[in-house]
């Protein structure tokens, strides 16, 4: 079974629906042939990816979908060693530095070394360029004269609608979750890119762009993705029912839409998950949430409920350990459980609260180890939150 997500990606700019101001100027961009470093940046579940995947569709053609997986291993000149994912076609890389930590600039040097020495085999376009040279003629030379006279009409008018078409002659490198990139990489990242721009084009993604540094802001041409409106998510949702041949009521699509704080991908895979715990959808269905999202809220009903103590502290650590380990990000663990401490205290420590998140949320920006920091906001917030009782008592 197929992840709904996945199997109803669009993969054409025609397929898109959602923000057709944003098609229409990125397909301006692929006409040149010729496209400048991008920067895509908005919130998960946006559509980066797949606009991006598209993009690369309309420059390469079909064969980038020919991807395969690997693991790369690197050793550097320096000492050390990394070890990394990577998804590559003939035309393009995509690849997430950031999960190697303070390496990240190491291997942002190795990558993009190793593939400026590289051009890609062909494209379609310089394809379509053998034919006009008149490769056709040797495998057809027993043609009737109509036939041939058919031909060349044929070739005129492929010509002229391939008249800005040009032979591709660099590689698309895909850099993931730019913002968690340490300063020192970003800044080699810049030199980089600046000395290998003639054989490789990089596209950048991220959430939060003000963690970009401005000289590697200014080098790239910004696209900014937006998070769709609760009409347009509903419409998505509604499409792949109809595509699935099933039949789901409109207060429960909406109850979905409510619950994926307008994340595409997030609202799609819900949608599948109830399709397996029930079906046919009831209008008053329950809809499961991640199991993540659960644990956290779990996390903050034991900070506020339970005593605030040394000892609970520690069962509070193995919990956030037991986060960190499933890969949930530092940041979608700050955010979700301040909104759940936000339900559960008074309107007056609020806002002590939302600056501890965000002083301890900055410092494991700056730090290498997330746990000092989430277990030092929750110490924290647990010595003002007992203060508060006490006083309040």
């Amino acid at each position: 079974m197929s992840l709904w997500i996945d199997k109803y990606r669009p993969k054409t700019f025609e397929d898109l629906t959602i923000h057709p101001k944003l098609t229409k100027r990125l397909k301006k961009i692929s006409t040149t042939k010729d496209i400048p470093h991008l920067l895509f940046y908005g919130p998960s579940g946006s559509g980066k990816k797949t606009r991006i995947l598209c993009l690369l569709r309309d420059l390469y053609g079909p064969d980038v979908d020919h991807v395969h997986s690997s693991r790369k291993d690197y050793k550097f000149k320096s000492g050390g060693t990394a070890e990394l994912s990577i998804l590559s076609s003939s035309y393009h890389i995509e690849l997430n530095p950031s999960d190697v930590g303070v390496k990240d600039r190491k291997v942002i040097q190795e990558t993009l070394k190793e593939i400026a020495q590289t051009t890609p085999i062909s494209s379609y376009t310089s394809l379509k360029d053998m034919m006009k040279k008149g490769t056709k003629k040797n495998f057809f030379q027993k043609q009737t004269k109509t036939e041939k006279e058919k031909e060349k009409e044929k070739e005129k008018e492929k010509e002229k609608e391939n008249e800005k078409e040009k032979k591709i002659g660099y590689r698309v490198v895909i850099l993931n979750e730019v913002d968690l990139l340490t300063r020192e990489a970003q800044q080699a990242l810049r030199r980089t890119m600046e000395k290998y721009t003639k054989t490789c084009r990089l596209i950048l993604v991220c959430v939060n762009v003000s963690a970009i540094i401005e000289p590697l802001r200014s080098r790239c041409l910004l696209i900014r993705v937006p998070a769709p409106n609760k009409n347009e998510v509903q419409t998505l949702l509604e499409g792949v029912v109809k595509r699935q041949k099933l039949t789901a009521p409109t207060m429960f699509l909406k109850k979905i839409v409510n619950n994926s704080d307008l994340n595409i991908r997030r609202a799609i895979l819900m949608l599948q998950s109830a399709k397996i715990d029930q079906y046919p959808f009831k209008e008053h269905q329950f809809v499961p949430l991640p199991d993540w999202q659960i644990y956290i809220a779990d996390l903050a009903r034991s900070i506020v409920e339970e005593p605030q103590s040394p000892k609970q502290l520690l069962v509070i650590r193995n919990k956030l350990y037991e986060l960190i380990t499933h890969c949930i990000p530092t940041d979608v663990i700050f955010s979700v459980l301040l909104q759940e401490l936000l339900l559960k205290v008074d309107t007056g420590l609020q806002k002590e609260t939302i600056s501890l998140a965000a002083y301890y949320e900055h410092k494991s920006k700056l730090g290498s180890k997330p746990i000092i920091h989430l277990e030092a906001f929750i110490s924290h917030f647990m010595v003002i939150f007992k203060k508060f009782l006490t006083d309040f008592y």
